[in-house]
């Protein structure tokens, strides 16, 4: 056997052939990164939209209105629709878990005891049983 007999040629055809794909590939993926992206940044655009949106939802209904209706002497106001507003006061807190037993003695203290609600998962869990079509292991 010679040396040029031992010796084969590369075949450079479809070497450049399998580089190409992989050039392919490689864009293909960097287009699908690219759409990842846009997807996060539209998500992200959105979810500001919405907490404005909530926030001004928030400022209309728990600051405007009220005031309004108070301005004008209503208490209630029935729409033709069948809905209705009522202006009501409502008081919301929230105690750390660190304090929450010194808080909720002194409100017991100072009797005011009857304020304080407490859920717990064994009150939820009968309730939610009850509601039609419940399904606490949905598949």
């Amino acid at each position: 056997m010679s040396i040029k007999q031992k010796i084969v040629m590369p075949d450079f055809e479809a070497d450049q052939q399998d580089a190409m794909k992989r050039t392919d590939n490689i864009q293909s993926l960097a287009d699908q990164v690219e759409r990842l992206e846009a997807c996060a940044k539209s998500i992200e655009e959105i979810e500001s939209k919405l907490k404005n949106l909530k926030k001004s939802r928030d400022v209309i209904s728990g600051d405007i209105i009220p005031t309004m209706m108070s301005e004008m002497g209503l208490a209630e106001l029935k729409l033709h629709d069948g809905s209705h507003l009522k202006v009501s006061t409502s008081y919301r807190a929230t105690i750390t878990e660190a304090n929450k037993e010194a808080a909720f003695n002194w409100l017991r203290e100072n009797g005011l005891g009857d304020i304080i609600k407490r859920i717990t998962r064994r009150l939820i869990m009968p309730n939610l049983r009850r509601v039609k079509g419940f399904n606490r292991h949905k598949r």
